[in-house]
């Protein structure tokens, strides 16, 4: 195998992982987002009522 083609192997590979790795920490975001607006509106309909 040559060089150059070990090379686009290596560099494929490391961009591969990091496209993955973002768009898994931005889904886990907008779900923490989702479930904090959630948190604070039930709270929100919890208390004005007490």
């Amino acid at each position: 195998m040559p060089a150059w083609h070990a090379w686009l192997l290596a560099m494929g590979t490391i961009f591969v992982a990091f496209c993955s790795s973002v768009i898994l920490n931005y889904g886990i975001y907008v779900n923490n987002t989702l479930a904090l607006q959630m948190r604070v509106a039930y709270s929100g309909l919890i208390f004005r009522k007490a």
